[in-house]
């Protein structure tokens, strides 16, 4: 079987395929289009089904059921005419915007997905390949020329080829960077005997489950695919409420009153209360607790010290230790679910087994409200919702009543506090209380400096040196997020941490390779240059003056760039807001800052807004060398406007 990474493009009357070989340097393409004569589609079709094992990006979602149709249309007539019909079928998919599934037994071409792998097939992840190229710092990122629909010339069909080549390239180059995911899907595979090669964690996890609650239910796991609990007259969370949850103060009791008397209809949105404590707000709701200091630097001393708290594994173990599952599943959950948290514990950590079960662990809580899962039960949901905020808010008021410790940071699974060295004992004794009323554990992390912004964008440096770099602080983030101006979190970083001016670190970028101490890699021209990409009906221009002439020119749907002394200005074009009645609207002045604390600007009923606004732009989708004219004095403001915050 040969691995090939393929990819295909389809105009009505051209149709391309290329596909380059994963473990060598061989390559393949098909061209069908009038002006070639040797393009058999027979031939291509008798390749594509002798031996190829097809690797893409959303390969599955629609490069294979084109390559399908083409396998199952007729192969008579005219290059145009299975062009045409090519065409159609594509053209339907995208529209119908719809997912085109086919029974093991009717796939013809064995495939695997690393689009689905990396599960940007989630709205919250949704990315596209050029999205990927701008992330893996290609050259190149520029898209074709010629719209969707466009009739393709002659003398036009190798640069379509051409660029089908490049889209392979950046798929393989993307594989490859996958290796580690890849590498433990066929671990888990094979230590679980399922199919998990291009699975996403979600899915991972929820197969694992499913696995041994058909085993110990001895149910087929297809009838359990189909099960369900529904709450049709709400959820009364005085029911599901732990008995030996209590306060002893006014503002804490307040939450447990408001839960204690709220019926929930709407899992995603019911439930939602606030207080005042010790001058700290503490946000409660149905996804979790939050609640945090002002802004700004904290740091330990010789006097006091800072002190992260965890509960281990929260959320599984309050279930298990609770005996909590989805009511269609039973008993045979609960053992299923505490036999997988004691079997994690005697695979070492990295090994796929550990891997696989710690996200089959915490996939639960989100599948339990999720109605397309067999796991579905929004009771489960709140119980564990409803519950791990008020146990956090006991561990937060027994500590903060009981020393002289202020809070920092309330969450989802801990608190971090401040307090006298001295009172450390007293803290210990305090969570080893909470352990034994609750029956779970506590783990803590000492830190010497943290820089908060909110609960979920901070910076956390260890007293041994380690640093936890949280939302908008993020250097190196996942694939699928705005890799916008890295240089602006490096340089906020090396001030916050290390002292050292923006300024240096800004301005010496080009002569470093590694930033020894923050542990990150630096990548030159790429670290200034910001991206964009249109969604749904936006597009995007460039404004510009030329011989005293004003232009304004169509870009591609995503773009890079960095801002610049001189050059264009980048303007995001939306549809009109039929809703909309006033002349003026809002719109984020600086659509690409990562920290989103900038002021906001006028834009009229056109909807029209300007990337960077106020400063010109310099459009980098094919890379070049220096000079760049790089307008170093916005990349200090950028860092600047972060660390007035703090």
């Amino acid at each position: 079987m040969i691995k090939e990474v393929g990819d295909i493009e389809v105009y009505p009357n051209l149709f391309i395929y290329v596909g380059h070989s994963l473990e060598s340097e061989e390559r393949y393409e098909y061209v069908l289009h009038s002006s070639y004569e040797d393009n058999s589609i027979q031939q291509f079709c008798d390749r594509m089904t002798n031996g190829i094992a097809l690797m893409g990006f959303n390969n599955k979602g629609y490069d294979y059921p084109v390559l399908h149709h083409i396998l199952s249309m007729s192969k008579h007539g005219s290059a145009d005419d299975m062009c045409e019909s090519i065409f159609q079928y594509s053209d339907n998919l995208i529209k119908s915007n719809e997912r085109v599934w086919f029974k093991e037994r009717e796939i013809k071409i064995p495939e695997f997905d690393i689009y689905l792998l990396h599960h940007f097939n989630n709205k919250a992840k949704a990315c596209g390949l050029k999205h990927i190229e701008i992330a893996m710092r290609m050259d190149n990122v520029e898209d074709l020329p010629y719209a969707p629909g466009t009739f393709i010339e002659k003398e036009d069909v190798q640069t379509v080829v051409d660029y089908c080549h490049h889209d392979v390239d950046a798929t393989k180059k993307f594989i490859y960077a996958s290796n580690k995911e890849i590498d433990l899907r066929k671990g888990l595979s094979t230590s679980f005997d399922l199919k998990l090669y291009d699975s996403n964690d979600p899915e991972i996890g929820s197969e694992i489950i499913l696995k041994f609650v058909s085993e110990k239910m001895g149910v087929p796991h297809w009838n359990i695919r189909k099960m369900r609990t529904y709450r049709n007259g709400g959820i009364d969370l005085n029911n599901i409420i732990l008995p030996y949850i209590n306060f002893t103060t006014p503002e804490f009791n307040s939450v447990l009153d408001k839960f204690k008397n709220t019926i929930v209809h709407d899992t995603k949105g019911d439930l939602k209360h606030q207080l005042v404590f010790r001058d700290v707000p503490y946000d409660y709701g149905t996804g979790g607790i939050h609640a945090c200091t002002k802004s700004g630097s904290y740091h330990n001393s010789d006097t006091h010290m800072m002190l992260d708290i965890d509960v281990t594994s929260f959320y599984p173990n309050l279930a298990i230790r609770n005996k909590q599952a989805p009511q269609h599943l039973g008993q045979a959950f609960c053992e299923v679910y505490e036999n997988i948290f004691n079997t994690r514990k005697t695979y070492a950590k990295g090994t796929p087994e550990n891997y696989g079960l710690k996200i089959a662990l915490n996939g639960v809580y989100g599948k339990s409200n999720d109605i397309y899962s067999y796991l579905y039960d929004p009771l489960f949901t709140m119980f564990i919702t409803v519950n791990g905020q008020l146990l956090i808010s006991m561990l937060s008021e027994s500590i903060l009543t009981k020393t002289d410790s202020v809070l920092l940071q309330a969450n989802t699974d801990g608190i971090t506090v401040v307090f006298p060295n001295e009172q450390y004992s007293v803290i210990k004794e305090l969570m080893t209380q909470w352990e034994e009323i609750t029956s779970l554990e506590l783990e803590e992390a000492e830190y010497k400096s943290m820089f908060i912004r909110d609960v979920n964008n901070y910076i956390a440096v260890t007293t041994d040196n380690q640093c936890k770099f949280k939302g908008a602080f993020e250097i190196d983030k996942a694939w699928h997020k705005d890799q916008s101006h890295r240089i602006v979190a490096i340089a906020v970083a090396r001030a916050c941490i290390h002292g050292i001016p923006v300024e240096e670190t800004i301005m010496n970028h080009f002569d470093v390779n590694q930033y020894d101490d923050i542990n990150v890699k630096a990548h030159g021209i790429y670290d200034f240059c910001g991206s964009v990409r249109a969604r749904g009906g936006a597009k995007y221009e460039l404004e510009y003056f030329k011989n005293g002439e004003y232009n304004i020119t169509p870009t591609q749907k995503t773009n890079r760039y960095y801002v610049s002394n001189e050059g264009v200005y980048l303007k995001k074009v939306l549809p009109p807001d039929v809703n909309k009645k006033d002349s003026l609207e809002q719109q984020p002045a600086n659509q690409t800052n990562i920290f989103d604390i900038v002021d906001d600007v006028k834009i009229d009923v056109e909807r029209k807004s300007y990337i960077e606004a106020g400063h010109t732009v310099t459009m980098f989708n094919r890379a070049f060398n220096r000079p760049y004219d790089l307008n170093y004095d916005y990349y200090v403001n950028e860092c600047n406007k972060i660390l007035n915050k703090l």
